[in-house]
């Protein structure tokens, strides 16, 4: 980075083109109430110099269209000065290159200042997402073991699921959680740490949406079909091609928020905000309830074209859910 910058006449002969914005040590950037140190009377350069080399290095020698940069929010002014910088010096042409910064809020303790250990010292994000699935297989051991009491006193046998499969499934919830948590939120807010909110069953959560994935899968296995190819199986049953015809209502809302997917995809990209796509998923899996709750998928005289816009919701939302990171599990 240090050569991007180091070499005057280059340097010189981009920014005496500009008048006036070459004052002493410091480049003056219009709009701003500050100057831009490139250089400062010592020789010594600062993050101004290495985070201009760094757009440049990215725009002339990696040929980005689009950069990015992504640090907490009060950053932000530094960031805008410097892409204005670059646009004032000739680094980036702004017709043809996209400098953008994505701030994010600080992600607090209950108290609502800077989360951290009951020692006072700042919680490492590793500590953090260790201990996320460490209680969500405590709290599947906990139901299971209430499930199993519950048979007990029916009468009946409770066979479970295997301790290996519980702590795997753990691992996909507790890690999703932490992820959805966080990535849910407005990106430039700051938000209170819960892990008892972000476990939750109900409510705007990574579980509620894998909780949601499996039924939609336990749909089609009791409609007999393949786990590994829904759709095919739909298909040979199909003497005139896989559609969806939408009859009832909650059909309608079900289909008509499905067909919002790419364009809220598209506006994540745009805008960088992943609450967006937090937000259809969770939608998407409410109008999917009360589509479940409403229609009788597996006794529907067209029962295959239930069972198809069922398969293609979880298909929709176990790739919003990869979007951001998050995997899904097949049975809990």
């Amino acid at each position: 980075y240090k050569r991007q910058v180091s070499t005057q006449s280059t340097w010189g002969r981009l920014l005496d083109s500009v008048p006036g914005l070459v004052v002493d040590d410091a480049v003056n950037v219009p709009r701003f109430c500050h100057p831009f140190m490139i250089r400062k009377s010592d020789g010594g350069f600062t993050y101004d110099t290495t985070d201009l080399a760094a757009v440049r290095y990215r725009v002339t020698t990696q040929a980005a269209d689009r950069v990015i940069v992504l640090t907490d929010k009060g950053q932000e002014p530094h960031f805008h000065m410097l892409y204005a910088a670059a646009f004032d010096a000739g680094y980036a042409d702004p017709t043809r290159h996209r400098l953008e910064h994505a701030g994010f809020g600080m992600v607090c303790g209950p108290d609502g200042k800077k989360y951290k250990t009951r020692s006072g010292d700042t919680e490492r994000l590793v500590d953090l997402l260790d201990a996320a699935p460490r209680m969500a297989y405590e709290e599947s051991v906990s139901r299971e073991n209430k499930k199993k009491a519950e048979a007990e006193a029916r009468g009946e046998t409770y066979e479970g699921l295997p301790d290996e499969l519980l702590r795997s499934n753990s691992n996909v919830i507790g890690y999703g959680a932490v992820k959805y948590f966080d990535l849910r939120q407005n990106r430039t807010s700051d938000y209170k740490f819960s892990y008892e909110a972000m476990l939750e069953l109900e409510g705007n959560t990574a579980v509620h949406l894998i909780y949601a994935y499996v039924r939609m899968r336990s749909i089609a296995r009791k409609a007999g079909l393949s786990d590994g190819d829904v759709l095919g199986s739909l298909e040979a049953g199909s003497g005139s091609g896989l559609h969806v015809a939408l009859e009832e209502d909650v059909e309608w809302a079900l289909g008509l928020h499905l067909l919002r997917f790419a364009s809220t995809i598209e506006s994540v990209v745009d805008e960088l905000y992943p609450s967006k796509l937090a937000e259809f998923l969770k939608d998407l899996v409410s109008k999917f309830n009360d589509f479940y709750n409403q229609v009788k998928v597996l006794d529907a005289p067209d029962r295959a074209n239930k069972l198809l816009l069922c398969e293609v919701t979880a298909k929709v939302l176990k790739e919003g859910l990869h979007l951001l990171g998050i995997g899904v599990v097949e049975r809990i």
